[in-house]
This record gives C-alpha cells, structure tokens and sequence, in this order.
C-alpha cells in the first residue's frame, strides 16, 4: 500500500496494526505514513495471504508460526452469532473512535430507551 486508505484494505497491514497495538477501529489511524512504517513493512513482508475455496466467504482461518516453530491456530466466521456483550463493546468502541467518547455514550444510551423515546427528541438529539 502506499495510502493510509490501501493500508486499510491490506490484510498484511492490517495484521502488523494489530500487533503493534495501532487502533484498527479508529479512521484517523490509517495515516499515509503508516505506509512506510519499517515496524510494519517488516511485518507485513512475514504475512502470507492464501485462498482456500473449502473455507465459507464469511470465515477465516490464521496460522501465527513462531520463530521457535510452534504453531499456533486461529479461526473466526462473521456468520457466527456473537455474544451481546461482544457486540456491545465493539460498537461502543468503533463509535467512541469515530463519533468520540460522549456522544457515543449518549447515543448508546438513546437506543437503550428507544421504546420511550419520540421521534422528535431523536431528532433533536442527532442535531446536537
């Protein structure tokens, strides 16, 4: 990649974020920089994407190789339903990271209460 947004599309960058604690979640992270990032050019040059038809297009399967030969495996299908407080906490985060802290909160706070809340005090509340 030569863009922070083609980073945001390149599974071996997007690997070397992850474990160099960079916030994958956050758009203000994908900076053009981190295309010439020597942690992350380094990382990503050690990842290997391969297709695998046998594997359903919702899922993946990951295999983290350690340079004392261990293997160790990993597998993750977006079709599985998740639990609540998993989806809660990823939400909460993605839009703390785009619509910052407060508003996220007040916003998750609003839809806790949408059975008693009209239409016209959801309505102010986004204007704010």
């Amino acid at each position: 990649p030569r863009t922070g947004l083609e980073v945001k599309f390149s599974y071996a960058w997007l690997a070397g974020m992850v474990f160099h604690g960079i916030d994958t979640a956050s758009d203000a992270s994908y900076v053009d920089e981190l295309s010439t990032n020597a942690s992350l050019v380094d990382f990503a040059s050690k990842v290997t994407i391969d297709g695998d038809s046998t594997i359903s297009d919702t899922a993946t399967h990951g295999v983290l190789e350690m340079t004392d030969g261990r293997r160790l495996f990993a597998t993750f299908d977006i079709a599985t339903r998740l639990a609540a407080a998993v989806v809660e906490s990823g939400l909460r985060k993605k839009a703390s990271s785009l619509i910052g802290r407060s508003i996220a909160e007040r916003y998750w706070s609003a839809v806790g209460n949408l059975d008693h809340l009209d239409a016209g005090s959801l309505a102010a509340m986004i204007r704010e």
